[in-house]
């Protein structure tokens, strides 16, 4: 089989078909976003007189655009009275670039919330029914004491995101409501971080140095934690909110993995409590000057050197990759990480990480083919066998050209973050494919077919895949 650049359509996380038949299709499923913050280290004093890029964005998106990608910058989505929030009413993925590891200078994906403005609510809310992914995102001061970063009423998940210095809650989770949040740090916020109030999971997050607690785990609602890292918060309420009767430990308790350092979570290491975690240092507050010095798309904070000895070598529930999307190491065949959101302590403050930490893949996927009949279709295994090949981000037809390619081999395709397969094109035939709905290290077959015309097959295509880490390859 000859190969070119093949057009595509995604349905679902299910099997995706692409054709000739969708040539002229718009690229309406991803939209990306520009930031619109001055740079200087904050979003202006002074609100502008529209609402930004990407609250426009928000606002107006439809049904058939549901992934927004967000290029390096700084955010200013509010209105400019401060008193509007902004409803997300379908389904969403707002997401970052992995690939963007940044090792200096200020986190490059973050949404500021104008502190100063009365916010009369959350930021972001969602509604009932809507499913919502962040991916890499980095909330910095957003919201106030009368309304959360985000309102979930809906289907939430969080992967690698960073919330600091809040002007109110991280997030609430409403009654009904489910929520999961993986590799995610809740930082220096001056309210409870998480405040749940109905279905949450809890997978390798860290909260760390907040005045409330860091989940308050309201009487009647599930948070299930797994090598989740608490200290440092409320002395208080303590860092599951216990101790004032406003909140109950974890329902998993006890929480395999997990440490809190004052024993009010019901953690699997409660009873080491006032351990100090020795954390490491971070970017503290957006804001200050502060730089990122961990890497990756958002602030994190590393372990320093000395720290609690049981925060190594964590093999159960262990994510493929750390809030960085670094792939986390596997040693003697299995994958470990430390509790929290970053694998890896620090060898000196701000200084290179240990050796057994986790590390940033540089190489892309590969594409082999691997069974088929040549001149009638082919399959062709996309594998990464580091971070893995990750799932799709939602419905799009994504080729940004609409057009065949004629050269041999294709020119290299621009990808779009956060999907594991994109770029399809095809000019006599079709490409399809089940993406998986987590990061998977065992492969992606894509079959491709072609039709054929007076005997011979001339089917030409080609995609680009990536892998978790955010690297991509061009497969052709």
């Amino acid at each position: 089989m000859r190969k070119t650049r093949s057009l595509r359509a995604v349905v679902g996380l299910g099997v995706v078909v692409a054709s000739l038949a969708f040539v002229g299709v718009a690229n309406a499923g991803v939209q990306v976003i520009s930031p619109d913050g001055t740079g200087n280290l904050n979003c202006p004093a002074t609100p502008p007189t529209t609402l930004s890029t990407l609250s426009t964005a928000l606002n107006n998106a439809t049904a058939a655009s549901n992934t927004i990608v967000l290029t390096p910058g700084w955010y200013c989505p509010t209105d400019p009275t401060g008193t509007t929030t902004i409803t997300i009413s379908h389904n969403l993925n707002i997401i970052s670039d992995h690939s963007f590891q940044a090792t200096g200078g200020l986190p490059k994906m973050i949404i500021d919330g104008f502190t100063a403005q009365p916010n009369q609510g959350a930021l972001f809310t969602i509604a009932p029914g809507v499913t919502v992914r962040f991916d890499g995102i980095n909330f910095a001061q957003a919201g106030t004491s009368g309304g959360p970063v985000v309102q979930n009423n809906g289907n939430l998940t969080l992967y690698g995101d960073t919330f600091e210095g809040e002007g109110g809650e991280s997030l609430i989770n409403a009654a009904g409501a489910t929520a999961t949040a993986v590799d995610t740090t809740a930082d220096q916020n001056p309210l409870d971080s998480f405040d749940n109030f109905g279905t949450m999971t809890l997978i390798n997050d860290s909260f760390l140095n907040n005045a409330g607690a860091g989940v308050d785990n309201e009487t009647g609602a599930t948070t299930d934690a797994f090598n989740v890292l608490l200290a440092g918060n409320s002395t208080t309420v303590g860092s599951c909110n216990v101790t004032s009767g406003a909140g109950t430990g974890f329902s998993n308790a006890p929480a395999p993995g997990t440490l809190d350092d004052d024993g009010t979570c019901g953690a699997q290491f409660s009873d080491q409590t006032g351990v100090d975690a020795f954390i490491g240092p971070n970017a503290a507050v957006a804001g200050t000057g502060q730089t990122n010095t961990n890497g990756g798309p958002t602030t994190s904070i590393a372990l320093a050197p000395n720290s609690f000895t049981t925060l190594q070598g964590v093999s159960a529930d262990c994510p493929t990759t750390d809030q960085r999307f670094f792939v986390n190491p596997v040693v003697s065949g299995t994958r470990e990480c430390d509790i929290g959101a970053v694998t890896g302590s620090l060898t000196s403050p701000g200084g290179p990480p240990a050796a057994n930490s986790a590390t940033q893949e540089t190489a892309g996927p590969s594409c082999k083919v691997t069974g088929g009949t040549t001149g009638v279709s082919q399959n062709v295994t996309l594998l990464d066998t580091l971070s893995g090949i990750g799932p799709e981000a939602g419905l799009q037809t994504d080729n940004p050209s609409n057009t065949i390619a004629t050269a041999y081999p294709p020119p290299a395709a621009v990808p779009v973050a956060g999907n594991a397969v994109t770029n399809l094109q095809d000019n006599n035939g079709s490409v399809s494919f089940t993406s998986p709905t987590s990061p998977t290290t065992s492969g992606v077959v894509l079959t491709a077919g072609g039709k054929t015309t007076a005997g011979v097959n001339n089917a030409m295509w080609s995609f680009t895949g990536m892998n978790w880490a955010g690297v991509a390859t061009n497969c052709f």
